[in-house]
């Protein structure tokens, strides 16, 4: 019977570069693109009509792990970056917001399916779909009632 062989792991390799002021432009440019493509397409009737519309199709939602991947590094340190190199912050936050403009303007064309936009929306960015639950009673306050009964 033949003995397993020892598998060697190397331990990780540190970045020899690290945060460069270039991130902040490469960031906002990644995620400034269009939400959507339109498409002229020309469709023939029956009777030998032909008919012009613009077809949407939407592009692939953009997100920060794929960037930091293109770059590199990883999720947690755009994160760091983002908290200790000020220009990097507001790149950052300027590529979050352009992320929810796309979830909200491919939601609100119905270019995205609704559950995934909400999925999206709840998942991905801050946004959350919050509830209100009025508890009255005819515009009154009602004060729940509790009974305890001993055994």
């Amino acid at each position: 019977m033949a003995r397993p062989r020892k598998i060697r792991i190397e331990p990780a390799k540190k970045h020899k570069r690290g945060y460069d002021p270039k991130y902040c432009r490469m960031i906002v440019e990644y995620f400034d693109q269009p939400n959507y493509e339109e498409t002229p397409v020309k469709i023939t009737m029956k009777s030998g009509a032909v008919i012009e519309k613009v077809e949407r199709k939407p592009a692939p939602p953009r997100h920060l792990t794929k960037f930091a991947r293109s770059i590199g590094f990883n999720i947690d340190t755009l994160e760091i970056w983002a908290k200790k190199y000020a220009e990097f912050g507001q790149a950052w936050l300027s590529a979050k917001e352009m992320q929810k403009e796309q979830c909200n303007e491919c939601a609100a064309m119905g270019l995205w399916n609704a559950n995934f936009a909400m999925f999206y929306a709840c998942n991905v960015t801050d946004m959350r779909d919050r509830r209100n639950v009025d508890l009255t009673s005819g515009g009154r306050a009602f004060a729940p009632t509790v009974s305890i009964t001993a055994a």
